[in-house]
């Protein structure tokens, strides 16, 4: 019940955070119809829009992991899922939860420290994004017989918290490497999409340099720099060079600034969709995403 109604507000004030999103793109500049001296107090009530959600979304965060996983296996599931990072997790805690089973009679099999490591190996083309673990039902077996116990002593009861907390850790580490990093071994064939992006840098340093050569002569070496600064890190993403990947995200986030900066000003044209304004950051977090693509050189 408790948490159906942290997720209702969640998703009450997510509503409203969207719609605090939308006023404050508004009055960056996209909507030219609110006057330069309304803006400011719009973005801004925009911005408070937001504050509900982030404080809504930290402070379910922070019940479901200290509160949450030891009332019911399903709200330390959903702990896991509102988990934004996975814990440490050592050897010797996961050989205390299979010497528990043991001791406790328990038909589970051995829990391993690299699940998403075993599956892989079986089928290196796999793509385990999405699917749920392997796991869930031998520790909820665990979890349950840990909190059926957990009334007969003092004992019971911090074994049942100790239990519930390695499988919450345990948990958050096979979701944040199944689902929000890429598994399994680089395929080169699949890299088709960096050589777009590398093509992308290339023709933005070709026009850097074009607008070094024709445009004012005081900002030639400006433009020049710039642009063979991008067209080394398009051959740096060609290459799957660490250091392009590191130049290309700064490069992006100072292009989306700029973006920002122009639109406040109204210097951007205006037959161009708003859509296209964000492509900077979507295009970063996609790079990000895919930093396994590139080696350490």
């Amino acid at each position: 019940m408790i948490r159906a109604v942290w997720n209702a507000i969640l998703i009450v004030t997510g509503v409203s955070c969207f719609g605090g999103l939308l006023v404050v793109v508004a009055a960056s500049g996209l909507d030219r119809a609110i006057a330069p001296d309304e803006r400011l107090p719009r973005a801004l009530l925009g911005m408070l829009l937001c504050v509900p959600f982030f404080i809504t979304y930290s402070l379910r965060s922070m019940w479901l992991r200290h509160v949450g996983i030891y009332r019911s296996f399903p709200d330390l599931r959903e702990a896991v899922l509102a988990s934004a990072s996975s814990q440490a997790l050592t050897l010797a805690e996961l050989n205390w939860l299979n010497s528990y089973g043991r001791r406790m009679a328990l038909a589970v099999p051995v829990i391993s420290p690299r699940p998403y490591e075993n599956e892989l190996g079986k089928d290196p083309d796999a793509d385990p994004s999405g699917k749920a673990s392997e796991w869930d039902d031998p520790l909820n077996l665990l979890y349950e017989s840990a909190k059926q116990r957990r009334h007969l002593s003092e004992e019971a009861r911090d074994e049942f918290r100790k239990v519930a907390d390695i499988a919450f850790r345990f948990l958050a580490a096979d979701c944040h490497v199944r689902e929000r990093t890429e598994p399994g071994e680089y395929h080169p064939q699949r890299f088709w999409v960096g050589r777009v992006s590398a093509g992308v840098f290339t023709l933005c340093g070709l026009l850097l340099l074009l607008q070094g050569i024709l445009g004012p002569a005081r900002l030639m070496l400006t433009f020049m720099l710039a642009g063979v600064l991008v067209l080394l890190v398009s051959a740096g993403i060609y290459s799957r060079w660490r250091w392009a990947l590191l130049y290309a995200l700064a490069a992006l986030s100072l292009a989306q600034l700029a973006i920002i900066y122009l639109l406040g000003r109204e210097a951007l044209p205006t037959w161009l969709p708003s859509v296209v304004y964000p492509i900077p950051t979507y295009f970063g977090l996609y790079l990000y995403r895919r930093r396994r693509w590139f080696s350490t050189v």
